[in-house]
């Protein structure tokens, strides 16, 4: 179904493509070169697209953006302050209630008497794997940011093209509208998507740090107060 929309956007691009010489100066070549490089685009996003990104993967990282640091500190400061006063089996009973799937997990291991040999490295490796996609992530922009250009330029040489052979001079600037617009949208497409990769990333490198360093703080009996200041300390300086 993903290679299908990217076969489909491609069409589009050759039709445009084709058919963008034919226009002089105005608003008509701006808007089918728009056309023409968004369809390009389109195009090498679905082509270039990990599957390891497409079967879950960016949901997976695009998640990051919903965490909050300081509520999982919040919570691990609760559930520390409940093991502290009624022992690591009470967290059994809010075990269910809690939202983070991981924080879950290892509560339930906790309380299956797993110690944190046992369990941070279960955390860690998830932490690898989320690194391991935002690589992906990386590879896949860079990838589809050095295509864009391309699909200017070929419009712009089929505009170039059709000026040769015609001889009518009016067709020289419009020639390099493709081209440029195909180099304003890779300015603004690699600015955003490095922005969302850069927040994203810094959300899971502070997610997992919180996470693990919360789950051995529980399990060695660090006061519920003194933990919280030991993750909210970390949280500024990751």
């Amino acid at each position: 179904m993903i290679k299908g929309f990217g076969i489909l956007s491609f069409l589009l691009f050759l039709i445009l493509c084709a058919q963008i010489g034919t226009f002089g100066p105005g608003f008509a070549v701006w808007f089918l070169s728009a056309l023409m490089v968004i369809a390009g685009t389109v195009s090498s996003v679905f082509f270039f697209l990990p599957a390891a990104l497409e079967k879950g993967g960016l949901q997976h990282l695009k998640s990051f953006s919903y965490d909050q640091p300081l509520a999982l500190v919040d919570t691990i400061h609760e559930i520390a302050e409940q093991v502290r006063k009624d022992g690591l089996l009470s967290i059994e009973s809010i075990r269910q209630d809690i939202k983070d799937s991981w924080l879950q997990y290892a509560l339930k291991k906790m309380v299956e008497g797993f110690d944190q040999n046992s369990i941070l490295p279960v955390i860690r490796n998830e932490g690898i794997r989320s690194a391991e996609l935002f690589t992906m992530l990386e590879q896949f922009k860079e990838r589809v940011s050095s295509a864009i250009p391309l699909f200017g330029l070929a419009g712009s040489l089929s505009h170039l093209m059709f000026f040769l052979s015609k001889n009518d001079q009016s067709l020289v600037a419009a020639s390099f509208v493709p081209f440029l617009f195909s180099v304003l949208l890779q300015v603004v497409f690699s600015m955003w998507i490095q922005s969302q990769i850069d927040f994203l990333s810094d959300r899971s490198r502070i997610y997992h740090v919180v996470l693990e360093e919360g789950i051995a703080g529980i399990q060695s009996g660090i006061h519920a107060d003194l933990l919280k200041d030991q993750l909210v300390a970390r949280i500024n300086h990751v």
